[in-house]
């Protein structure tokens, strides 16, 4: 037996707790718990005599990752894991842009906008590509998308028509969502989305209406937008479509997250799932923008402090705090069975790609005559391989972020959530401790048995393409399910 390297044992209120990145089991650790790992580390292990309560403990230790066999190599697991998430073939994303147009003139937007829609040439590719994903039984999640994908409504009302006649004549499994930014999401654009199985809306607000409204303010116009989103958002919510809020920050905003959570309070949108979004210079066309970016590190304390006050002012609990999963591999970028669709019918792996022409994969209008260079930009993203680095294979929260993002010139990089995991499971804590099984009394009745208490279950995998390509977290992946998603 050994010890797991994705461990990560904190003191908190006066008690220790046990993650496991692996499995993003949560564990309050007791006294036999740390002697067991103090045995295995002096290797005194197998000469310790075990009753029946021991073993029960060691094999809860188990079913949390926390101790492994001696046989089991977890750095080679994860990698075929990784293999196994790129090659995948049951899970087919295309997240779509209608039109790079937007009635929005954003100052940090990594998009160059232009007025440009799909036509139909590029229409019928992208029929024929989800079409066969259909006949596969592939699961399809569409994401819509722009530019301002609402502009070109008419588009997508006549693709998902297409979509949902080939799942149903297939019998395939099918979702939709779309990123806007909330201004033209009418009551006439919500009867579409329930029409089309568009289940998922992410809307941004930067702030309170003064803030939000001097960054995210209309093309050639003085109109606020603030207003107008609030109003769209509540008739998304009241229709029954789950909406997610985005706040981008930076350092002109930081400071005023809290007024618009009462501001969402006051409208009673605390349905809403509300996160911050990391404002960065993703693109040569935003760069000028870097002086007024939070660092990683600032950013993360920064997410783990809002969720702290999501909690508190009674935002829905369930979502809160954003809480690790693993992943097989990062996102939609790197898995094989995913695309990006631009106006001009151009296929890119990632959406901060688009318009990029040196990052284009080929056109969906003839996908077989793409050319070497296009063919070898697709091999990159899904070769990214974070196990040949070596800060990569030494790290405990690897199977949290394999690499990072992969569009980053092909490097690992350190995902934001590093620098405030520990705050973030202290929140989970928080929230479930004295709810239920893992409340102060069971976990006492747990250290009489000497059986391991749970506060998180070790979980199962869950798809990171259809939660990146969504541009949203995980709705469902709080509390985790009984399967191990590490087991073969």
């Amino acid at each position: 037996m050994k010890i797991s390297k994705y461990n990560i044992i904190f003191d908190y209120k006066e008690k220790k707790f046990a993650f496991n990145s692996m499995t993003c089991a949560l564990a309050l650790a007791s006294d036999a718990f740390l002697k067991i790992i103090k045995e295995i580390e002096m290797d005194t292990f197998n000469k310790v005599p075990r009753t029946k309560i021991h073993q029960d403990l060691i094999e809860d230790m188990k079913k949390g990752g926390f101790i492994v066999d001696d046989c089991f190599d977890e750095l080679n697991f994860l990698r075929f894991k990784n293999l196994q998430g790129k090659f995948q073939t049951n899970h087919f994303s295309m997240s779509i842009a209608p039109t790079y147009t937007c009635n929005f003139d954003c100052p940090y937007c990594y998009e160059k906008t232009r007025v440009e829609f799909m036509n139909q040439e590029v229409m019928d590719g992208i029929c024929r590509e989800v079409k066969n994903a259909a006949r596969n039984k592939n699961k399809i999640d569409i994401a819509w998308y722009g530019g301002e994908p609402l502009l070109a409504k008419d588009t997508i009302w006549s693709l998902s028509e297409k979509f949902m006649s080939y799942v149903e004549c297939y019998g395939a499994d099918y979702s939709a969502q779309i990123i806007t930014n909330g201004y033209l999401m009418d009551a006439d654009a919500i009867e579409n989305f329930l029409k089309y199985k568009i289940s998922r809306v992410q809307v941004t607000l930067d702030g309170p209406a003064k803030v939000h409204d001097a960054r995210r303010k209309l093309k050639n116009s003085s109109k606020p937008t603030f207003n107008v989103i609030i109003k769209n958002i509540k008739k998304a919510l009241d229709a029954g479509i789950g909406v997610a809020i985005r706040v981008n920050i930076d350092k002109n905003n930081e400071h005023c997250t809290d007024e618009l959570l009462d501001i969402l309070l006051e409208n009673e949108l605390q349905k809403a799932y509300v996160y911050l979004g990391h404002v960065k210079p993703s693109t040569d066309y935003c760069k000028s923008i870097s002086d007024t970016c939070l660092s990683k590190e600032d950013y993360a304390l920064k997410f783990a402090d809002f969720e702290k006050t999501l909690i508190k002012k009674g935002f829905n609990f369930q979502y809160y705090p954003n809480y690790p999963m693993p992943k097989s591999n990062y996102c939609s970028a790197d898995s094989i069975n995913s695309k990006v669709i631009a106006p001009d019918g151009s296929v890119y792996k990632c959406w901060h790609d688009i318009s990029n022409p040196d990052m284009c994969i080929g056109n969906i209008v003839n996908l077989a005559g793409a050319n070497s260079k296009s063919i070898m930009t697709q091999v990159g993203y899904i070769l990214f391989n974070p196990f040949v680095v070596d800060k990569c294979r030494k790290c405990n929260v690897l199977p949290l972020c394999m690499g990072g993002c992969p569009t980053i010139s092909n490097k690992v990089t350190c995902q934001n959530s590093k620098y405030s995991l520990i705050e973030t499971l202290k929140i989970k804590c928080d929230v479930l401790l004295g709810v239920g099984a893992c409340s102060d009394n069971a976990a006492e009745e747990k250290r009489e048995t000497t059986r391991l208490c749970f506060l998180v279950d070790p979980v199962t995998t869950h798809d990171v393409a259809v939660d990146q390509a969504a541009g949203c977290p995980d709705y469902s992946a709080s509390c985790g399910s009984p399967k191990l998603w590490w087991r073969l």
